[in-house]
Parts: C-alpha cells; structure tokens; sequence
C-alpha cells in the first residue's frame, strides 16, 4: 500500500492570509483614529461652544436724579403733604315743600321757590323726588319757614340734611389757606347762625372782616373762590339788613347755601 502524501501549502493561500491580516490592522487604525477625532477636537478645528441666553432685566423708568430721593424730591416739588386740615361734620335743616312721584311737577315747584328767592332742592326718594327748599343751622329757624315756604296747601315737613367732615391733605404751597380754612368756616357759621337769630348786620360786618382778612393769605385758586364767596355773603346780609325783616329768613337761607356750597368743595 502507499501512504497518502502529506499536503502543501501553497504560496497562493498564505498571500491571503498576510493581505487580510493587513487590511484588518489598517482598518482598526483608520476607525481608531476617526473615533479618537470626534472625542477630542484637533487643535487646529475651531472650538465651537453654545452660549446660555442671559436672562434680561426689567427695565423700570424714573425721573428720580441718582442723588435725590422720591420723597425728598416730591417735597421740593410740592407734592408731599405738608399737613392736613379738619372740616367738622355739619347737621343742616331744611323745609320739605313737597314729594312727587312725576319729577316734572317737582321742578315747576321748585322753579316756583326759586323765583322767590328760595335756595331749592331736589332729592331722590326711591320713586319719589322731594322738594327741600332753605338752609337753616337751627330747627327753630326751619320750624317757623314753614309757613312762609308752603305752597297750595301743602303741609311742609323739616327734614335734616348732613354734609360729611373730612380731614383734607394738603401741599405745602397751600398751607396758608388750610391753616386759615377751618376757621374761617367756623367764623361764618358763627356769624350765619347770628344772621339766623336776627342780628343781620352785625352778620354782615363780621363777614366783611373775613373776606379782608382772606385777601391777605397767599393761595391761588382756591383764595379767589373763597374771597368771592364771602364778597357774595356779605353782599346778602348787606342787602337782608336794609331789607323789611319778613326778607330776612329767605336772605340769610341764600347766604347759609353759598357757605355750604363752598365747603363742600374743599
């Protein structure tokens, strides 16, 4: 028998061998090397980062310079108040003439008081407007204009009015007038009610001096008012003391409703 002759390697076998030993090392160099690029940036490739958006502040505008305070410049402004003034609660009367459930025929009458001379006016009552005619600071003066006030037969009714106090700010430029304002508004109802009991022209008189000593203050607006507004008084007491005395409660009721439309408004 012959034995089988052991085989030989071809060259052709180990050339493959060695060509695809190669090409694996090659190709784990180049994917080496792609990776390793990707991790760390080359230092000749821009590094680029992304910047975080700063948040933006509110801006708040003020007219405030950097060394002056709000209230300190407000104070030099005149804005800041300097003081206050207190303006008592005032407790009124007058004469109900009449209550309509037609609002015309409530104005007819009071056109009619106007005529003569009667300060008028006219308030809502539910479905009703009341016709309250005069200002009286006392009741016994309401009660007796009564008579005089009611018309057609009417029987007339005193009703109470209340005009609300209030303590009033004011700036510094107006201090002059509101230190002086208070007491002014107590002079007068002083000397009204005087006017009220029958002393008109020492009213008069008294209400003359004010209106003097108010064109002294140094205010804007509200002197002009005020000064006009005890001129207008005085003129209606000076008239009312010359006047026959059955005048004089119409009189003084015109000069008590210019008061207290003054100090409503302050």
């Amino acid at each position: 028998m012959r034995r089988p002759q052991p085989k030989t390697k071809t060259p052709g076998c180990m050339c493959q061998f060695l060509m695809a030993a190669i090409a694996a090392v090659a190709l784990g160099y180049f994917m080496g090397t792609f990776l390793f690029q990707h991790k760390h940036p080359i230092p000749n490739e821009p590094n680029i980062t992304v910047q975080q958006p700063i948040p933006e502040k509110s801006e708040t505008t003020s007219n405030v310079s950097p060394n002056v305070s709000p209230k300190q410049e407000t104070e030099d402004q005149g804005l800041a108040p300097a003081g206050s003034a207190h303006f008592p609660e005032l407790h009124l009367f007058q004469v109900q003439v009449g209550s309509f459930s037609q609002k015309p025929n409530a104005e007819r009458l009071r056109d009619k008081l106007l005529a003569q001379g009667w300060p008028v006016e006219l308030v809502p009552a539910g479905n009703l407007t009341q016709v309250r005619a005069g200002f009286f600071f006392g009741r016994p003066a309401a009660e007796s204009c009564k008579s005089i006030v009611s018309t057609d037969g009417v029987q007339a009714i005193v009703t109470e009015k209340v005009v609300t106090g209030r303590l009033v700010n004011y700036a510094a430029q107006d201090k002059d007038f509101y230190q002086l304002a208070p007491e002014l508004a107590a002079n007068l109802i002083e000397a009204l009610t005087a006017a009220e009991e029958g002393r008109v022209k020492e009213a008069a008189a008294e209400v003359e001096e004010l209106a003097q000593k108010a064109k002294d203050i140094s205010i804007l607006n509200e002197k002009k008012e005020t000064v006009a507004m005890l001129q207008k008084i005085s003129s209606i007491l000076t008239n009312a003391g010359e006047a026959a005395a059955s005048h004089n409660a119409c009189a003084v009721s015109q000069g008590i409703s210019v008061f207290v439309d003054w100090y409503q408004k302050l």
